[in-house]
């Protein structure tokens, strides 16, 4: 596991950021990974990679299948503009339940990569 400073991007921009990293926005998929992102992440709201689909659905954007979910009440629950279709982490009150929100407002991202068979974290 490895830890790198905070920096804030869009959700577009993180991604691209990740995937220079040969990595992708974290996806979660245990209780386990989701208590360890939750507790790394030293700023409010952080990217996750999970995207909602011109077919309503949410998918992970590293491809793999939506075992896990830790929606807060009532999400996703599309408030607040079209472009809705990102979803982060709300550690602010340590619960870290996740939010859909708007693509283009800067948030920490976690991205997750897999270079030697063991999974790496790095935080952004």
């Amino acid at each position: 596991l490895h830890l790198k400073g905070n920096i804030k991007l869009q959700y577009n921009e993180a991604s691209q950021h990740c995937k220079a990293l040969q990595s992708n926005i974290v996806s979660i998929h245990s209780d386990e990974e989701y208590e360890f992102t939750r507790k790394i992440c030293k700023f409010n709201q952080f990217w996750i990679g999970l995207r909602k689909q011109a077919n309503d659905l949410w998918s992970w954007t590293d491809k793999t299948k939506v075992d896990f979910k830790q929606w807060g009440l009532m999400q996703p629950d599309n408030c607040c503009g079209n472009n809705v279709t990102c979803a982060v982490s709300d550690t602010m009150f340590g619960r870290g339940l996740w939010y859909d929100v708007s693509c283009d407002v800067a948030h920490g991202f976690v991205c997750k990569y897999d270079p030697r068979g063991t999974e790496n974290i790095v935080n952004n």
